[in-house]
């Protein structure tokens, strides 16, 4: 990936420049044209490049945000590859109301060390800038090394083995839930009187 900064704005009052914004580009297979985009940077914050990079590569990233109306949100972020504003890639955004919880949905699934001090926390923080983050997981019973990536879009984690081929997420093994338990309806079972009818 490269990265190129921009000093856009300059001072009025003295020769001080601010950097307002960065080009990344991610280079990708032979063949396969180059993504780019322009990230913002406010007052300091913005997008990170390792997190421009992961947003590049199609991954979500979690960021507290100062809204155009002031307000503070903390929002998942993505590029949306299917849609351009202004020459750039559209960003959709998933808030607290959309109704992703990412410490629930991790414990939904059956993955390793999830009971180790600490190890939840570096996977949720990992996940949360991005990342694709190493794991081992259950599948069919079995236990297999590969990695793990939020999905907030569609509220649940991508699951790829160690050559990093996806793994569809309701392939892999998922704890039960007390609550969530299916019940079965009573069998009901038809009686026939005998007797005269009338």
């Amino acid at each position: 990936m490269k990265a190129q900064g921009q000093a856009t704005a300059r001072s009025v009052w003295t020769d001080m420049y601010f950097f307002n914004n960065f080009e990344a580009t991610l280079q990708r297979a032979r063949g396969v044209e180059p993504l780019s985009q322009v990230f913002y940077i406010n007052k300091g914050k913005g997008v990170t490049a390792k997190e421009s990079f992961n947003l590049l590569s199609d991954r979500s990233v979690n960021k507290d945000v100062v809204l155009k109306s002031g307000e503070k949100a903390n929002l998942w972020l993505k590029l949306d590859f299917g849609e351009k504003v202004d020459g750039k890639f559209a960003m959709k955004n998933f808030g607290e109301k959309y109704g992703f919880d990412l410490s629930a949905t991790i414990d939904r699934f059956m993955i390793a060390d999830l009971e180790k001090p600490g190890f939840k926390d570096q996977l949720m923080k990992s996940l949360q800038r991005g990342n694709v983050h190493e794991v081992s997981f259950s599948k069919d019973g079995r236990e297999i090394k590969g990695f793990v990536a939020a999905n907030p879009q569609y509220k649940t984690l991508d699951f790829y083995d160690a050559g990093m081929k996806s793994v569809y997420s309701k392939a892999v093994d998922q704890k039960e839930v007390a609550g969530e338990a299916v019940v079965q309806e009573p069998e009901v079972v038809m009686e026939t009187k005998k007797g005269r009818g009338r």
